[in-house]
């Protein structure tokens, strides 16, 4: 497979001024660049552009992918929505940063995995889905959320091969992840089980009777004139950038709700055992279901065996392959379904009329042969 790099950039808060454009044109020759994103596509060669300063000179998040192994993420916040001790608890040993601004209070999270070729899946990935998640991920960082920051560990670790990683406090709402957020554990390539492992003992989100509470109080604190000024601004300003900005200024003032947790204190291996106990139950309980739902074919089938005829010779009409295979399909559980001795005559008689009918078509031939359906030409003898 050939190499493929993707490198994005994204302005979320603002569009860049006539400034900050002219700095993201020296940072590459060959992107495609607007006030709102930067985007360049590499098949040889590599970005050698300067994110972070990128991220500080006016985009908000990056997104830099590669099938050989770069899955690298930046994304720029206002301020740290955490204390440090709690930041702390959810730092993996490797592959995540927190890149502070020169002045002012905003910081740039990096998570950038130490991976080698054949780490991740290496099929080229549709990145659309993953473009649309993030600004919504960073949406939920500014909200303090948790969640992002025990999925990094998560995957960081497992990527490392840390067995004996003891997880941090486990967030509300592990069990109930915004598709974002699942956007953002397939890009790391964190399996469905594994998830489920770890949310096993995480608690409910709490439903606040007034989620505005906090901004309602904020404002019922600001005079006319500065709430006369607010509404002009967004009239006439960015609202996005004034949004995030008031929104900023909420949380210093008013203070983030603390993100409810459950101390477990499992490690990466105790997870991965009950991963695998979760994937047997699964393949269990999708096998049973399978089942059921055959023999409640079958019982239709048995009860109405010229209606499956019918779509035999229906799906034929169709010439494919593709068509024959599940005529055939259908064809031994018409078999299965009568019996075994009126089931086998029947199918195969029906097979026998098609190969009669269409002697011509010999992919549909090779298909029933395929099925067991007509015999298969028996072997050459030496005389």
């Amino acid at each position: 497979m050939s190499e493929y790099q993707y490198v994005h950039f994204i302005a979320c808060d603002k569009p860049l001024d006539e400034k900050q454009l002219l700095f993201m044109r020296k940072q590459s020759s060959r992107a495609t660049i607007t006030r709102r994103d930067f985007t360049n596509e590499y098949n040889f060669g590599d970005f050698h552009g300067n994110a972070v300063e990128m991220l500080r000179h006016g985009y908000d998040i990056h997104l830099h992918y590669a099938n050989f192994g770069i899955r690298k993420l930046m994304l720029r916040l206002p301020g740290l929505p955490w204390d440090k001790k709690t930041l702390a608890r959810y730092t993996p040993e490797t592959g995540f940063k927190v890149h502070k601004d020169k002045s002012g209070s905003a910081v740039i999270l990096e998570i950038n995995p130490q991976a080698d070729a054949g780490s991740f899946y290496e099929n080229i990935l549709d990145l659309d889905p993953l473009q649309d998640a993030i600004p919504q991920v960073r949406d939920l960082l500014i909200a303090g959320d948790l969640r992002f920051l025990y999925l990094v560990w998560l995957a960081m670790n497992q990527l490392d091969g840390n067995l004996e990683a003891i997880e941090p406090p486990i967030p509300a709402g592990m069990s109930d992840l915004p598709d974002c957020l699942v956007e953002l554990a397939d890009f790391y390539d964190l399996d469905s089980d594994l998830l489920d492992a770890a949310a096993e003992g995480s608690p409910p989100l709490a439903t606040s009777a007034d989620p505005y509470a906090g901004t309602n109080a904020w404002l019922a604190r600001q005079s006319n004139d500065d709430l006369k000024e607010l509404a002009r601004r967004f009239l006439t300003e960015d609202p996005i950038s004034i949004r995030t900005e008031i929104q900023t200024r909420i949380r210093k003032a008013v203070g983030a709700d603390v993100w409810p947790v459950a101390e477990l204190s499992r490690t990466l291996q105790q997870l991965r055992v009950l991963a695998d106990e979760i994937e047997l139950r699964r393949t269990r309980k999708e096998a049973d279901a399978k089942d059921k739902a055959k023999r409640e074919r079958l019982k239709k089938i048995a009860a109405n065996p010229d209606a499956v005829i019918k779509d035999v010779e229906s799906l034929i009409s169709q010439r494919s392959t593709d068509s024959y295979s599940r005529a055939a399909k259908l064809l031994v559980e018409l078999s299965e379904a009568l019996g075994p001795v009126e089931g086998p005559q029947k199918a195969r008689a029906v097979a026998e009329s098609l190969r009669q009918q269409y002697s011509t078509w010999r992919q549909l031939i090779n298909v029933l042969k395929k099925f067991g359906l007509l015999p298969k030409r028996a072997a050459r003898r030496d005389r």
